[in-house]
C-alpha cells in the first residue's frame, strides 16, 4: 500500500515544483521588462528618441523571443493587450510624442505586471 502512495506524491510535489519555477521565471522577465520601461520613460523625457526607440525595438525583442512561453502558460487575450501596448507605444515613439508615449508605457507597464500576478501562486489563482 505504501508503494502506491509514493508514485502520486512525487508527481504532486514534481508539478508544484514545476508551478514555482513557473512563476519565477515570469516574474524575473516583468521584473526585467518594467525596468526597461522605466528607462524608457526617462529617456522620453530627455526626448532623446532615438534612443528611446533602439530600447523599444530591444524589448519587443526580448518580448517576441519569450512569446512562445507566454503562450503556452497565459490566456491569449492578455497577451493581445500587451503586443497591441508594444505598437502603439513604438508609434508614439516614432512620433515623438511624450505624453501618449508615457501614458501608453504605464500602461504597458500596468499590463506586464498583471500576466505576473496571473502565475503567481496565491490563494486568489488556485480559487
Amino acid at each position: 500500500m505504501k508503494r502506491f502512495f509514493w508514485i502520486p506524491f512525487c508527481l504532486l510535489l514534481a508539478l508544484f515544483g514545476a508551478a514555482l519555477l513557473n512563476a519565477a521565471v515570469a516574474d524575473g522577465l516583468v521584473t526585467d521588462w518594467c525596468a526597461a520601461l522605466d528607462k524608457l520613460q526617462d529617456t522620453a523625457q530627455a526626448e532623446n528618441w532615438d534612443s528611446v526607440r533602439d530600447d523599444l525595438s530591444a524589448l519587443h525583442e526580448s518580448w517576441d523571443a519569450h512569446a512562445t512561453y507566454f503562450h503556452i502558460i497565459l490566456q491569449h487575450d492578455e497577451l493581445n493587450e500587451v503586443e497591441s501596448l508594444l505598437a502603439r507605444a513604438d508609434s508614439f515613439a516614432f512620433e515623438q510624442d511624450e505624453g501618449e508615449f508615457r501614458a501608453c508605457v504605464a500602461e504597458l507597464k500596468s499590463q506586464l505586471l498583471v500576466l505576473s500576478e496571473m502565475q503567481e501562486i496565491s490563494i486568489q489563482n488556485i480559487l
